[in-house]
C-alpha cells in the first residue's frame, strides 16, 4: 500500500515514463509543461511515450460513482522559459503557499532512531547550537508504538512531553514531532483496542502500511479515526510544538470509499489534517504532492537519503540518496510556489554514511540550493 503499482498499469515496453500530476520536456531553456488542473476530483498520470512520441493523459478513477455531470479531466499545456510555466500552473490553480519561512533544522532520526529518549534530548540540547540550527524535530523513536500518540508521562519521558518542548524552547530553538496519522503498528494499544478501525482490502484482510511490514493503515471513512487523528494532534499542539512532521500521508487514499477517487480522498485529508493544526507548522512527508500545495507548510519531494550512494531498489519509494538528489533537483521549480521543498536530512560526518566526501558534499549543495526546510545530524 504505497505508491501506485496497485493501481497504475506500468507499460511493457521500454522508453515509457509517468508520473502524476505534472511533467515536463525541457529543450534547451524552453519547457514544454503538461499540468493538471484539478486534482481534486482524481490523480491525473501523466506518460511519456517516447517510442511513438506520445504523451497520454489518464484519470484514476477507481471508487468513483457519478450522479450527473463530471468533469473528467482538466488539464493544460504550457510552453516558455521555466518561471513562465511553472507561474502559469500555478496561477491557474490559483494556489499560494502558506507565509512559512526557510528553517535549517537538528533531526533525532538518523542519530538516535528507536532509541531515542529524555536523556538524548538532553545531551544534544547540551551540544547544538542556535547558530546551527533554528528547529529541534523530536523524530520517529519517541513513541512507545506508532498509532499510541501519547505525550504524557513514559518510559522513555518520564517528565511528560511538554517539559521536554518546555526545554527546547529553552534553548532558543522551535520544537518539532513526528506523527504518521494515518497508520497503527500490530503491537500498538489503538490495534488492540480498535480492530474496527483497521482498513480492510476487498477480502476483508487488513491493509499493511507499505514499508512498515508491522504497521496497518487506518480506515480514514470511519469517523472514530478522525477524531482518534484529531485528538493526537490536539495533544502535541498543547504540549507546545511549533511544527508537526505528518510523515506516511499516502495512508489516507490508499483505497477508494465512499464513492470517490484516491485524488479527492487525499484531497480532503490534507484540509481535515490543516484544520487540525490550525496555524501550526506541518511538514508534510510521503504525501502526494499536489494534495499538500497551499495545505502543507513544508513538503518532502524526495526519497529518504541512504548510508549508500545508489541502493538496489525494490521500488521508487525506496531510500537512496542518488535518487533523492535527482528528485530535488527535478522538482526545484515547487519550491515557494505550492511549499517549500525538504529533502531528507544528511550529514557530512556521520562514519556510518557509505558516501564519498565529494557524494557528501552534492547532497548538501543540492539539498541547500533546491529546498528551504533542510535538516543535518
Amino acid at each position: 500500500a504505497q505508491g501506485d503499482y496497485s493501481f497504475k498499469k506500468y507499460p511493457d515496453a521500454k522508453g515509457a515514463y509517468h508520473g502524476w500530476s505534472y511533467a515536463y520536456i525541457r529543450n534547451d531553456l524552453t519547457y514544454k509543461l503538461f499540468c493538471s488542473l484539478n486534482e481534486k476530483t482524481g490523480f491525473t498520470a501523466i506518460t511519456f511515450d517516447v517510442k511513438n512520441s506520445a504523451v497520454i493523459l489518464e484519470k484514476e478513477t477507481e471508487g468513483l460513482v457519478i450522479d450527473g455531470e463530471y468533469s473528467l479531466m482538466d488539464a493544460a499545456i504550457y510552453e516558455g522559459s521555466e518561471d513562465e510555466v511553472f507561474s502559469a500552473w500555478f496561477t491557474s490553480l490559483d494556489v499560494k503557499r502558506t507565509s512559512a519561512e526557510p528553517m535549517r533544522g537538528y533531526t533525532t532520526k538518523y542519530s538516535y532512531y528507536m532509541d531515542f529518549d529524555e536523556q538524548a534530548l538532553d545531551e544534544d540540547l547540551s551540544k547544538i547550537s542556535t547558530e546551527d540550527y533554528e528547529l529541534y524535530l523530536i523524530d520517529e523513536g519517541y513513541e512507545t508504538a506508532a498509532g499510541d500518540w501519547t505525550f504524557a508521562e513514559t518510559e522513555k519521558f518520564p517528565s511528560a512531553m511538554k517539559s521536554a518542548v518546555d526545554r527546547i524552547h529553552k534553548k532558543g530553538f522551535k520544537a518539532g514531532v513526528w506523527l504518521s496519522p494515518f497508520i497503527a503498528d500490530k503491537s500498538s494499544r489503538l490495534y488492540s483496542e480498535h480492530p474496527e478501525w483497521i482498513l480492510k482490502d476487498e477480502n476483508g484482510k487488513p491493509v499493511y502500511a507499505g514499508r512498515r511490514k508491522n504497521a496497518f493503515i487506518l480506515d480514514f471513512s470511519v469517523e472514530s479515526v478522525r477524531i482518534h487523528i484529531s485528538r493526537s494532534v490536539k495533544a502535541a499542539l498543547d504540549c507546545g510544538f511549533d511544527l508537526l512532521k505528518l510523515d506516511d500521508l499516502y495512508a489516507a487514499c490508499a483505497l477508494p470509499f465512499g464513492g470517490k477517487t484516491r485524488g479527492e480522498i487525499m484531497h480532503e485529508a490534507m484540509d481535515f489534517l490543516r484544520d487540525c493544526v490550525q496555524d501550526k507548522l506541518i511538514l508534510a512527508c510521503g504525501v502526494p504532492l499536489e494534495s499538500a500545495f497551499g495545505k502543507a507548510d513544508y513538503c518532502r519531494v524526495s526519497c529518504d537519503n541512504s548510508e549508500k550512494w545508489a541502493e538496489k531498489r525494490g521500488s521508487r519509494e525506496a531510500a537512496s540518496s542518488l535518487d533523492a538528489l535527482y528528485s530535488a533537483v527535478f522538482r526545484r521549480q515547487l519550491n515557494e510556489r505550492g511549499f517549500l521543498n525538504e529533502t531528507d536530512a544528511y550529514s557530512l560526518t556521520d562514519p556510518a554514511l557509505k558516501l564519498t566526501y565529494e557524494q557528501r558534499q552534492s547532497v548538501s549543495f543540492v539539498s541547500n540550493l533546491a529546498g528551504e526546510m533542510v535538516f543535518l545530524y
